[in-house]
């Protein structure tokens, strides 16, 4: 695959997005372009890392990158709605980092950014597919754990 059909992927937010970045780097169809976090101990050590020359503390940068696709956003849930909707108006593609949103509103915010620009959104659960989870749904479900009065 050329380097022109890639995917290039910005990834704001390494605490939880570290780990995730690695794909974006490793699949063949993406790269990892760029990557933003405020803590500047951390980004330098993940650039150094995974080899990113493009590190930033603020994401509105990582945005103005041109040759950035999209990006993935690991922050904290009360940022998932500004900076999905900045990147979206950016012209990026976001996945996004459950829960997508702290608000419905918030959700309908992001959801009119992404009919506005003609972009992808996607939350990521990936999760939901797991077999260890579906098992533990299941057992939930068929009531064989009893009344659930909490769970995390």
């Amino acid at each position: 695959m050329s380097d022109e059909q890639k995917v290039r992927v910005g990834v704001i937010g390494l605490s939880a997005g570290a780990a995730r970045s690695r794909p974006a780097q490793e699949l063949p169809q993406t790269e990892l372009a760029a990557i933003c976090d405020l803590n500047e101990d951390l980004l330098r050590k993940i650039s150094e890392e995974l080899g990113v020359e493009r590190a930033f503390t603020d994401y509105e940068k990582l945005l103005e990158q041109d040759d950035v696709d999209m990006v993935f956003i690991a922050t904290r849930d009360a940022d998932h709605c500004p900076m999905t909707v900045a990147a979206l108006d950016a012209g990026k593609h976001v996945l996004v980092e459950k829960p997508m949103a702290t608000t419905v509103e918030e959700c309908q915010r992001m959801l009119d950014a992404e009919e506005r620009s003609g972009k992808k959104l996607n939350v990521n659960q990936v999760l939901r597919t797991n077999p260890r989870f579906l098992e533990a749904k299941r057992m939930a479900d068929c009531g064989y754990l009893g009344e659930i009065f909490y769970c995390e």
